[in-house]
């Protein structure tokens, strides 16, 4: 290990440290939501994709490569893995396609926890 002989390296790395720090709502959170199994997780934008020029994604071309993880995880450890998806996405209608269309999937969204996502972080 190496230590930094620069007081202002040494500085700027416990202030980000400080303001980096989880504060206690935050905390007791990601103690109980810690993942004991593997999930993928999307981020679908489509609101402010409307007023820029970005490319729209369907949700179909975000399942192949969720799959394709679930694919090579199933490979990698020599059983199929149970599916689980985590969906970030700031339009309701993504979340109930992807349980539509894919219910082998175990999907979780923050939809329900919106309120309390806010208030924590």
């Amino acid at each position: 290990m190496t230590v930094s002989h620069d007081p202002v390296a040494w500085f700027i790395s416990q202030f980000i440290s400080f303001i980096m720090r989880p504060n206690e709502k935050l905390a007791n959170f990601l103690k109980t939501h810690t993942l004991s199994k593997p999930e993928a997780a999307i981020q679908v934008r489509r609101t402010d994709k409307q007023l820029e020029e970005a490319k729209k994604h369907e949700v179909q071309e975000y399942m192949e490569r969720v799959d394709e993880y679930y694919h090579i995880l199933d490979e990698k450890l020599g059983h199929n893995v149970e599916r689980r998806l985590f969906i970030a996405t700031d339009e309701l209608d993504v979340v109930k396609e992807v349980k539509e269309k894919h219910s082998h999937y175990t999907v979780q969204d923050m939809s329900k926890n919106a309120n309390e996502c806010i208030m924590i972080c």
